[in-house]
């Protein structure tokens, strides 16, 4: 019971900079719907967004698990596993930018926004920044600092929500009195773009409050011990990009179903803003798993272990099926 307690625990602080975060999330899909102008432009937020989940996946290829799983064996340091994940990570997002920087062009006519191939390198380093810090935020994980972990999280979502409102209501406000104030670096006509420059701007916050912690570790590699975890995260990916795929894979699609790109784009603006509804079920999901994944790797030596894992998803269907009833039943409030 008191391993099942501090379960809890974790999962309640996990869960703060998950629902918490999530939700203010959720508050601006009705900002993005009014300061827009039209669904086609918030059907291209969520399109590109829809690739930097399915990217994020790919780029991180299983390694947060694999880095637990090995971490808690004891023929391995963690600060080893650390930085062999780290380098490898490192290696692959750098990489995979000098790759988009070349095609960006053709990428961008891929997805539909010829005009602004920008869009595309944005979310791309995005996407590579997070992928490169999905390691320290495993180890804030791996020695139990949800409190750390939790706060950073927020801190990050608190930066996108706060440049988001700055570029697409302060700055419209400010250009309509004072337009040479601001012409230097706002452009009204840019508005989808300034939500990618916010994403970025807290992906670099981010990625500079983990770099000191990250920094004063010894930094070592092992060629074996990668080979060990590529082995064992592969599987893993493929998993993953299954799970992606069922959550984004309609919204990927949606703009190609139509013989007008703008078209698709607003149809898929629509629908986006509708899917937000299953959101509440995703985030305690979320918060579940942060606390749960360190958990079935420290405890995987126990005699005990299968209980344990028992135990905890017995809890955890109990829960998700009260916030899943809890979503039905308040569904008229919940659209609105």
């Amino acid at each position: 019971m008191a391993e099942m307690k501090r379960l809890a625990k974790e999962t309640a602080i996990y869960g703060v900079s998950s629902i918490l975060g999530r939700f203010l999330n959720w508050l601006l899909v009705p900002f993005y719907t009014y300061t827009l102008g039209s669904p086609q432009e918030y059907g291209v937020v969520a399109k590109v967004y829809a690739w930097t989940a399915l990217l994020l996946v790919i780029l991180t290829y299983g390694m947060e698990t694999g880095f637990f799983r090995f971490a808690n064996k004891s023929e391995h340091k963690p600060e080893s596993v650390y930085t062999t994940s780290l380098i490898s990570l490192l290696t692959t997002s750098l990489l995979f930018m000098v790759g988009v920087t070349i095609w960006v062009n053709p990428m961008a006519i891929g997805l539909g926004v010829p005009a602004h191939p920008e869009f595309v390198w944005m979310m791309c380093l995005t996407v590579a920044i997070d992928a490169f810090s999905a390691i320290p935020f495993a180890w804030l994980r791996f020695t139990k600092r949800p409190i750390m972990f939790a706060g950073l999280r927020l801190l990050m979502i608190g930066v996108t929500i706060v440049f988001t409102v700055f570029f697409l209501w302060v700055c419209p406000m400010i250009h309509k009195v004072a337009p040479e104030q601001i012409a230097w670096f706002y452009n009204p006509d840019y508005r989808v773009g300034y939500v990618f420059v916010a994403n970025v701007i807290s992906s670099v916050v981010g990625l500079l409050v983990l770099l000191p912690s990250t920094l004063n570790l010894r930094w070592t590699f092992s060629w074996p011990l990668l080979k060990q975890l590529l082995a064992y995260s592969w599987p893993l990916l493929v998993l993953g990009i299954a799970g992606i795929m069922n959550q984004s894979l309609d919204k990927i699609l949606i703009p190609y179903l139509y013989p007008n790109m703008e078209v698709g784009d607003e149809q898929l603006g629509i629908y986006a803003a509708c899917f937000k509804l299953g959101l509440v079920m995703m985030m305690f999901t979320q918060a579940f798993r942060y606390a749960f994944e360190p958990f079935v790797f420290s405890k995987y030596k126990d005699t005990d272990s299968k209980q344990s894992y028992a135990e905890g998803m017995k809890y955890y269907l109990l829960f998700s099926w009260l916030v899943f009833l809890g979503v039905m039943y308040y569904l008229d409030i919940l659209k609105v």
